[in-house]
């Protein structure tokens, strides 16, 4: 909410929509926000799902920023090589502006690979099935947000710090900004 604050300072409006899987972490965002006066709305969605990720394409609707904290490795190791690639590629169509990204490091797959087994759980097929792995990790990501076809692509890509984890959050950037 410190963002709001600042852009609250200096008389611009901004709506923010947040959504995720988790509908715990969607109402405490709600109750934060209620409770901070903000307008951010958080909305339970699984951008994966292949409904929901038509609605919100065919919608045509674009997003002036979008915001991917920690979520890149989780869908990779879910859904494979294809579903990491797919969740870029909607990153593309539904950002107009900015796109700040979180990625995970070749070493957090590894930590999550060693807390399933450690829980007891079976580790999915899709972990053992991924091509892209350590380095080209990041590479196919900037390949896929920075290659796509057409006028859409992010053209700039640059590193804002790192997070208390020291995993780099990345802001992309497109030029065809209106």
């Amino acid at each position: 909410m410190a963002l709001q604050e600042r852009l609250d300072r200096f008389g611009v409006v901004v709506k923010a929509l947040g959504v995720d899987i988790d509908p715990d972490l969607i109402n405490r965002g709600n109750e934060l926000a209620v409770h901070q006066n903000s307008n951010c709305t958080f909305k339970t969605c699984n951008i994966m799902d292949p409904k929901s990720r038509y609605e919100a394409i065919k919608s045509g609707k674009q997003f002036d920023l979008v915001s991917c904290f920690g979520v890149t490795m989780w869908i990779h190791l879910n859904r494979g090589d294809e579903g990491l690639i797919l969740f870029l590629e909607t990153l593309v169509q539904l950002t107009r502006r900015v796109l700040i990204l979180e990625p995970q490091t070749s070493k957090n797959y590894k930590s999550a690979k060693s807390r399933i087994r450690r829980a007891g759980a079976v580790v999915p097929n899709s972990f053992k099935s991924l091509r892209i792995t350590g380095n080209n990790i990041m590479k196919t990501i900037d390949d896929v947000l920075m290659s796509s076809t057409g006028h859409d692509k992010f053209t700039e890509k640059q590193i804002l710090g790192e997070t208390k984890w020291k995993r780099q959050v990345i802001m992309y950037t497109k030029s065809n900004i209106e």
